[in-house]
């Protein structure tokens, strides 16, 4: 079997991860905003805006109907970025990486439907990695 004693803090990863989101999808957005002469939009409202659809939470200081399509492409792909499927992937990344880092070569292409018994880990790997080649 397997041992590790490696841990993985999660919630650091995911704060960043909100966090670079927010701070370029709001420039992104402020400069897609500044597009349009009849706005006024600020830089800070803009990031703020992007937190909250980056984390979902619908807190809008805009009237969204009224931006420029350009603005709608931002919070599209800022949602994305930030939505629960995209963030719950990420232990799963770290687990492929590490078993990719211990089990043998040969075992990574093994084809699981010849044997009878695999070692755990092995069906874990493969499990994990079909998941995201499904969600990706």
């Amino acid at each position: 079997a397997l041992k590790s004693e490696a841990q993985v803090l999660v919630f650091p990863v995911v704060v960043a991860w909100i966090a670079f989101v927010s701070i370029f999808g709001g420039l992104a957005f402020f400069i897609a905003a500044k597009t349009d002469d009849n706005k006024k939009v600020k830089i800070f409202e803009s990031i703020f805006f992007m937190a909250s659809v980056t984390t979902a939470s619908g807190l809008a200081p805009y009237n969204i109907p009224e931006l420029p399509k350009a603005c709608w492409w931002v919070i599209f792909v800022c949602m994305q970025l930030g939505s629960a499927s995209i963030m719950s992937l990420y232990p799963v990344v770290v687990r492929v990486r590490s078993l990719r880092k211990v089990i043998p070569k040969h075992l990574l292409t093994l084809d699981l439907v010849r044997f009878r018994r695999v070692p755990q880990w092995v069906v874990e790997y493969k499990a994990l990695v079909l998941l995201l080649r499904v969600v990706l």
